[in-house]
């Protein structure tokens, strides 16, 4: 049946596919060991299909682990990886025309597993593409213009409760890239 969720505190089950509208959001936790919360925008479509798994179909998603030795299996149309994190983290996800992902490490060391595929790390401010086979080589991106610019940080009333960390890894950046 259809459901439209409109105010905080409103629950949902697993397997039910949620659509954001274009120039809206929504922000999800995912109460239980991981201690997840999930924000998307921008035309999003996922479905949570059971507990530690991302079925994401397009948009674009923010991801917080608050808890040590956090993961979550994220499907993509054409690409899957399991994203972990010994300590706290904070990805940044996008569907690409594809059907992979895209991801940008914005807080915390995350790990990214596959099967058949080397582990590969990505710190904050590295990017890379998770293709249906195999991952784009890294690439580095500038945080504060990332952060000053994504609606995932910008379109909501409230600024998420890590924000003031994701502006000083943002500094923090500046001031190794200054110095290179």
């Amino acid at each position: 049946d259809p459901r439209s969720l409109t105010k905080s505190g409103e629950a949902f089950g697993f397997g039910r596919r949620v659509i954001v509208s274009s120039k809206s959001g929504i922000e999800l936790d995912f109460p239980g060991k991981n201690n997840f919360n999930l924000r998307a925008v921008d035309a999003a479509s996922f479905t949570l299909p059971s507990t530690g798994v991302l079925d994401a179909h397009s948009g674009a998603y923010l991801l917080r682990a608050d808890e040590d030795d956090a993961k979550i299996l994220l499907q993509a149309p054409f690409a899957e990886v399991e994203v972990c994190g010994g300590k706290p983290f904070t990805v940044m996800i996008g569907i690409t025309t594809n059907g992979g992902l895209k991801m940008i490490s914005l807080l915390g060391e995350v790990e990214l597993r596959r099967t058949g595929e080397n582990l590969l790390k990505l710190r904050p401010g590295q990017l890379v593409f998770v293709l249906p086979k195999g991952y784009s080589r890294k690439m580095y991106i500038e945080l504060s213009t990332l952060i000053a610019t994504a609606n995932l940080l910008t379109i909501f009333e409230e600024p998420p409760l890590y924000y003031k960390r994701l502006k000083t890894e943002a500094l923090v950046q500046a001031l190794r890239t200054k110095r290179r």
